[in-house]
């Protein structure tokens, strides 16, 4: 009888530790996925010292591998995207040696400024989605207004919305949602400049929000040429930009992988389709409260 009663002991017992080491792989696991795909994810906590010790190990492997490919991959990237604007700046302070019209003068030294303007403006946002990328967890959470987030971050575009006679329509709900609001109207604002770029001069912008079960959503929808079959598949990359309507210039190719990591951060997603009509549809969605216990 001892025995039999220590033997079902003994089952129950590797049971219970079969089945909490399995529930520790199965979250080791997902939180491996989530840093192959790039996603912000904790190492799953336990309160197995040797468990514990080996999601530990896990974080500290990304860290290094992470910081040596960050550091190596935005070192290339920089590169890569001053190299054109440096070009036009040697090229026109080599002519302006030269005697010349005053107005070619003039000419030459607003592309210099303007260059100049783009190399600091591509270091600006590259070192703003560098710290978003560092970052791990949200720093500043509250409860937020997506009608307010919506409305504050229309008010700031609406200046350069006006300077081009595009309209901007807002369609907002009372929306409660967790988060970090700087970051969230920050998005917002990069999806709102990237519909106005690919506007038509006369055109129309609608940012809507809408609630999916625990998700709020925010639609930017506009009336531009859409985006080609070719670069669906690539937008959300940095430094990869389409030339804007009417124009040969591109963006720094930035805004929308800012808005990705932001997404990210949050435990959301954004998308970016044509829209049907025309035009491009850009869909940020977000929890409406995020899971900020450890998990177990």
């Amino acid at each position: 009888a001892i025995a039999l009663v220590v033997s079902g002991f003994m089952l129950v017992a590797g049971w219970w530790i079969s089945a909490r080491l399995t529930h520790f792989l199965e979250r080791l696991t997902v939180y491996v996925q989530k840093v192959r795909d790039g996603r912000t994810a904790s190492p799953p906590a336990s309160r197995a010292r040797e468990i514990a010790a080996l999601g530990g190990a896990f974080e500290e492997m990304r860290d290094t591998l992470e910081g040596r490919q960050h550091a190596e991959r935005y070192t290339q990237a920089l590169a890569h995207e001053v190299k054109a604007p440096l070009a036009a700046i040697r090229g026109a302070a080599e002519l302006l040696n030269e005697d010349m019209p005053l107005e070619q003068r003039v000419k030459f030294l607003g592309n210099i400024r303007s260059e100049s303007a783009r190399i600091q403006q591509i270091v600006d946002r590259l070192l703003e989605l560098s710290s978003i990328e560092a970052r791990k967890s949200l720093q500043q959470i509250e409860e937020l207004s997506g009608e307010e987030l919506a409305q504050e971050a229309a008010a700031i575009v609406r200046p350069a919305f006006a300077a081009r006679e595009v309209s901007l329509e807002v369609d907002v709900s009372g929306i409660s949602m967790n988060g970090e609001r700087v970051l969230v109207r920050e998005a917002l604002v990069n999806l709102l400049h990237n519909a106005l770029g690919f506007s038509p001069d006369g055109g129309v912008v609608c940012l809507k929000t809408t609630c999916d079960g625990n998700r709020v959503i925010f639609e930017i929808e506009d009336r531009g040429p859409g985006i080609p079959d070719y670069a669906v598949e690539r937008v959300f990359e940095r430094f990869y930009s389409l030339p804007r309507p009417g124009s040969s210039r591109k963006s720094t190719g930035l805004g929308l992988a800012l808005v990705r990591e932001v997404a990210h951060l949050h435990g959301g997603d954004v998308t970016l389709t044509n829209r049907i009509g025309g035009g491009a549809l850009a869909t940020l969605w977000l929890p409406l409260q995020l899971n900020m216990s450890p998990i177990k």
